[in-house]
């Protein structure tokens, strides 16, 4: 199951029955104030004038349709149920729930605006304004003089909106409900559109004891009196973070979702107005805020701001993840997640599954040994494998997983089938052997990493391999082998989506792949990585400051990563020396020999493909590259299906001519020797 994203909520529909009374209310105060207005103006020799707009007759038509019972002046309480609430809610006082009274009408009985003129003795001002809330609820001057100071609730959390550009000073200005309020008081409420994009619900934690038991302490904190409602929770991907940031919340009867900083501060708007939305959605809706800190300098200005302005001024529970060590807000209770190990993780898979399930301990132990899920991904998997599998097993996890993986990725990676085998690799020995010492290595991280002890904290868990030589040597073969023994995806990162001229675009498509991939349910392909991880530069200017940011951001990532990176060049001199540091292999792919190359010409050529009598030892004096030798034999074996004949030298020696006029080199020795026979 995915993370569920907010929706708008159809449009409001005619206001509730019990909205009545609070009208009926509000006619009569009106109707009160006119009369007032009459008797004030009775020697007024234009006071006439006043009916050739609104008559008399007209403004009492308003203020006595509908009609309506009796109304004890204050009103009865409990008020109207959504006036109440939201005056509980968002900490309104009496007048300014009053003044949200007055807004409401506006809207839900616009005929009230003539009546609201009239009592102004505006016919141009048929709206309400403070001054007139003021006159009609016989509020204090003070009350009034409070309820649009910046600090107040209703422009502080943005239940009103002033009309800036109007003429006259504040209190004859005209003001509205702001929407989002509307509807909530319309019960039809959601998030407002400029955040509700950027907010992603999470699905119910899956918790095992210590998760649970640091949720308890940390809801404790918070519950206190006057405890700043900021948590921290630092700690390494898939450390549980997220489910007891989710439990969290619901011990303090609140729902979690995640603030996306990037979407917000995208919309343009300003942190402020952002900050004050995203506080009064959490009031109305009981919503709390998960955030992770933006990455230093790789986060953009209007990230920056706003998260500082969060941090400071959001009237909601704040939840933040940190990578460890990393400092937080004066007041904010903090508390460090370690890496669960391949013995808790075991135990949230158990507790994920359903009853019953039949998937062995064996098999289980397997799986989370190979595929280092957090609790919140555990969660989604089992799901997605319970929906989707007719029978729950081991393999229907790990397709899953693959599956939850592939969505995280975006479509910044190419998914490759992997096909090759061993026996489609002609290497030298050597190159062989060290390929099959990955994949022994790979096999036992969990042992090595985990019940030895060999990993460096959260560093060091992952298996980085440089793949290096000439193109057609067989890099991308091999990197098909090591994933199909390994029985895990291939994904070839996509440099063209990946790579970005925007500032901390890069660093960000990157931290999607790698966080997609850390659970080792897939290898990373990086070809051509010189692209990426190339020298940094001198600084001179913004720019080469920015290029080595994201040369310092992929050297962590690669440090920090826990599955598998194969990262492939033919140009290894251009990369950054201190990514040799964090690399566990190096894997030359020279050229082949002639021997090398007879092994590679014999195998070019399915059983299925007819051929006439071949000279592998002439077609082996080509020095050409694998990669080039199997263009060449299909090329070939075109060129003779066209013909209706099978594919002969003369073929070869064809295709061998157009070969080497792409890679612009001369068909010197054997090609011309073949060209000819």
């Amino acid at each position: 199951m995915s993370a569920r994203r907010f929706r708008l909520a159809p449009e409001a529909a005619p206001p509730p029955a019990d909205l009545v009374g609070e009208l009926a209310r509000l006619r009569r105060l009106l109707d009160q104030a006119g009369e007032r207005l009459r008797q004030a103006h009775s020697d007024d020799p234009l006071a006439a004038h006043r009916g050739l707009v609104i008559s008399d007759a007209a403004f009492a038509r308003i203020v006595d349709e509908p009609p309506a019972p009796p109304i004890a002046e204050p009103p009865p309480e409990p008020r109207w149920t959504p006036l109440a609430g939201l005056a509980r809610r968002l900490g309104l006082d009496a007048f300014a729930t009053d003044l949200v009274l007055l807004l409401l009408a506006g809207e839900v009985a616009p005929e009230l605006g003539a009546a609201m003129a009239y009592v102004q003795d505006d016919a141009a001002r048929p709206w309400p304004t403070l001054a007139l809330a003021g006159r009609l609820f016989a509020a204090p001057p003070e009350s009034v003089r409070r309820a649009l100071l910046p600090d107040a609730p209703l422009l502080r959390l943005r239940v009103v909106t002033l009309d800036e550009t109007a003429p006259g000073l504040l209190p004859e200005r005209p003001l509205r409900l702001e929407p989002g309020v509307l509807g909530w008081l319309l019960e039809h409420y959601a998030p407002d559109p400029m955040t509700a994009a950027a907010l992603v619900e999470l699905p119910p934690p899956l918790l095992d004891a210590p998760l649970d038991a640091l949720a308890d302490s940390l809801a404790e904190h918070l519950a206190e009196p006057g405890a700043m409602l900021r948590a921290a929770l630092a700690g390494p991907p898939r450390s549980g973070r997220r489910a007891v940031a989710t439990a969290l919340a619901a011990r303090l009867g609140l729902r979690l979702v995640t603030l996306d900083l990037e979407a917000l501060a995208a919309g343009g708007e300003p942190a402020s107005t952002l900050v004050a939305t995203l506080g009064r959605d959490a009031a109305l809706l009981d919503l709390a805020y998960l955030a992770e800190a933006p990455a230093g300098d790789g986060a953009s200005p209007g990230v920056q701001a706003l998260w500082r302005l969060l941090q400071r001024r959001l009237e909601a529970l704040l939840v933040t993840l940190q990578p460890p060590g990393a400092p937080v807000a004066t007041g904010t209770v903090m508390a460090e997640l370690g890496d669960p190990g391949l013995v808790r993780r075991l135990g949230l898979w158990q507790a994920a599954l359903p009853a019953g399930h039949g998937v062995g301990n064996g098999a289980l132990a397997e799986l989370a040994g190979a595929i280092e899920l957090g609790p919140t991904e555990i969660a989604l998997v089992t799901r997605g494998a319970t929906a989707t599998a007719t029978e729950l097993t081991a393999e229907a996890l790990r397709r899953a997983a693959r599956r939850h993986a592939a969505t995280a990725m975006g479509g910044l990676a190419e998914r490759l089938t992997p096909t090759a085998g061993w026996d489609d690799l002609v290497l030298p020995d050597d190159t062989m052997a060290l390929l099959h010492e990955i994949a022994a290595a790979a096999r036992g991280r969990v042992r090595v990493m985990g019940e030895w002890g060999m990993a460096q904290g959260s560093r060091g868990r992952g298996l980085a391999v440089l793949f290096t030589g000439p193109s057609g040597t067989g890099k991308t073969t091999a990197a098909e082998v090591l994933a199909k023994e390994l029985d895990l995806d291939l994904w070839r990162i996509d440099l063209a989506s990946t790579v970005s001229k925007w500032i901390g675009e890069t660093e960000k498509n990157l931290k999607k792949i790698f966080d997609a991939a850390d659970g080792g349910s897939a290898v990373l392909f990086f070809d051509e990585a010189d692209a990426l991880f190339g020298k940094r530069a001198e600084v001179r200017d913004a720019r080469d400051r920015f290029a080595n940011i994201e040369v310092d951001d992929l050297l962590q990532r690669i440090e920090l990563h826990r599955g598998i990176a194969i990262l492939a060049t033919n140009r290894k001199g251009d990369l950054d020396p201190a990514f040799m540091r964090r690399l566990r292999y190096v894997v030359p792919f020279p050229m082949p020999d002639a021997p090398a190359r007879r092994r590679i010409w014999a195998r070019s050529f399915p059983p299925a493909t007819p051929t006439a009598v071949l000279d592998l030892d002439h077609l082996a004096g080509m020095d050409l590259a694998g990669g080039s030798i199997r263009n060449i034999a299909l090329n070939a074996a075109s060129l003779a299906a066209a013909e209706g004949v099978p594919v002969s030298m003369a073929h070869i020696g064809h295709a061998a001519r157009r070969e080497h006029q792409k890679l612009e080199k001369l068909p010197v020795g054997a090609a011309t020797r073949t060209s000819g026979s």
